[in-house]
C-alpha cells in the first residue's frame, strides 16, 4: 500500500491585480488545499479547505526617485478555520 503522508493531491492559488492611473490598486487572491493524509496508514486526514484574502492600497513615484506603496492586506477574509496537516 502506497502513502502519500503529508502530501496533497491537489493546491491552487490564483489571484487578479487591478490597478489605476492614480496610483490605486487591489489584488484579491484565493488559494485551495485539498485534504491532507496525516499518517501511514491512510487513516487520518485534515479536510480542504478555501481562504480568500486581498491586498490593496496606493502607489507611485514621488520626486522621480522615491517610490512610495502604501498599503493594507487582510489574510483568511472569512475566518476559516483550517488545518495545515
Amino acid at each position: 500500500m502506497s502513502s502519500n503522508t503529508g502530501t496533497t493531491p491537489h493546491t491552487l492559488s490564483a489571484g487578479l491585480d487591478f490597478s489605476e492611473r492614480f496610483g490605486f490598486y487591489l489584488s484579491p487572491n484565493l488559494s485551495h488545499q485539498a485534504r491532507v493524509v496525516l499518517n501511514d496508514t491512510n487513516t487520518e486526514e485534515a479536510a480542504g479547505y478555501w481562504v480568500l484574502g486581498a491586498r490593496g492600497g496606493w502607489r507611485r513615484t514621488i520626486a522621480r526617485h522615491l517610490e512610495t506603496n502604501i498599503y493594507a492586506g487582510i489574510d483568511n477574509l472569512t475566518n476559516r478555520n483550517y488545518s495545515l496537516g
